[in-house]
């Protein structure tokens, strides 16, 4: 199951912030049960980069080359879908990641990247086809390159998940809503209190006269 964090995150979709970016990533290079995980996982992936492009992009392209070099084959393919809200100069490092050795989830990559449809994506395809000579990544590489130079014309544009998604799905998880809407909320909602409130502390004395003098 997703840290309540996330879930929490996913569910009432008003809580992202940078300080989901670490714990979702790190996430993707543990061993679970991503059949059950992984429509939330992106889901929630695809929201972060739409909310933080610039952030959120430097944090998963550094993530993807980090576990390329371990030659890592947990599933961390869930953060591709950052990659549909990549900005331009981004992808210069989007597709040196294709010249790398040992990338086990390349496939999976080359299909995110043929779905944005770019021009310099086309160029480097070609260019590193026959790379992959003998490999199914070369026959992933060569559908895409056709359907970029018009010679596929059935083929459907992929969108990211969080754009797509039937409204229904997130209904589905509506009761984990009440669940951390208690004071335990694992994500918590910063209160102001004024000078002249009771204090939060439960002493019954006015804000000005107790705590807020420990702050001063």
């Amino acid at each position: 199951m997703l840290p309540a964090p996330l879930w929490y995150a996913v569910v009432a979709e008003k809580h992202l912030s940078e300080e989901l970016f670490e714990p979702l990533l790190e996430m993707f290079t543990t061993e679970e049960d991503w059949d059950v995980m992984n429509e939330q996982a992106v889901y929630l992936v695809g929201l972060l980069a739409k909310a933080f492009p610039g952030a959120f992009l430097e944090k998963v392209l550094f993530f993807i080359e980090e576990n390329i070099k371990k030659e890592n084959k947990t599933p961390y393919i869930f953060c591709f879908e950052a990659l549909y809200y990549a900005e331009d100069n981004h992808f210069e490092r989007i597709h040196a990641m294709l010249d790398k050795e040992n990338f086990h989830w390349v496939d999976h990559y080359v299909r995110v990247l043929g779905d944005l449809m770019r021009k310099d994506t086309l160029v480097k395809f070609k260019e590193i086809l026959p790379k992959f000579e003998g490999k199914h990544t070369a026959i992933e590489l060569q559908y895409y390159i056709d359907v970029m130079e018009g010679k596929i014309t059935d083929f459907q544009k992929g969108v990211a998940f969080c754009e797509m998604r039937d409204p229904e799905w997130k209904n589905h998880y509506q009761h984990m809503e009440q669940m951390f809407a208690s004071a335990q909320s694992p994500i918590q909602q910063e209160v102001k209190v004024n000078r002249n409130d009771a204090c939060p502390c439960g002493s019954g004395k006015k804000y000005k006269n107790c705590c807020l003098q420990k702050l001063s």
